[in-house]
């Protein structure tokens, strides 16, 4: 199955793509998937007020889900920041 770039979900102010606009779009998707059984989201973050913005909106859409952070150190680093780090999202229905 083939992707297109300019559908992926990603803040680009350069897109039209801010913070507001990317959560509705990501509340969005997490309702389109709110029947699949597990789910699992990788996100390569570290900024805390998005990822906190994040959680709310798993959390309202999906229930409870559990959290965890992990950091690469073979991989190579990423992003403006040059982060490492990870946080992962994982809910699973009942």
């Amino acid at each position: 199955m083939a992707l297109r770039f300019a559908d992926e979900l990603v803040i680009n102010e350069n897109r039209g793509l801010g913070v507001n606009v990317y959560i509705n779009m990501f509340r969005g998707f997490l309702l389109r998937t709110k029947h699949v059984r597990r789910k699992v989201l990788i996100f390569h973050e570290e900024n805390a007020g998005l990822l906190n913005a994040i959680r709310e909106a798993i959390g309202e859409v999906w229930g409870q889900f559990e959290e965890k952070r992990f950091t690469l150190d073979i991989h190579r680093r990423v992003g403006p920041r040059g982060g490492n780090t990870y946080v992962v999202f994982i809910a699973e229905q009942a």
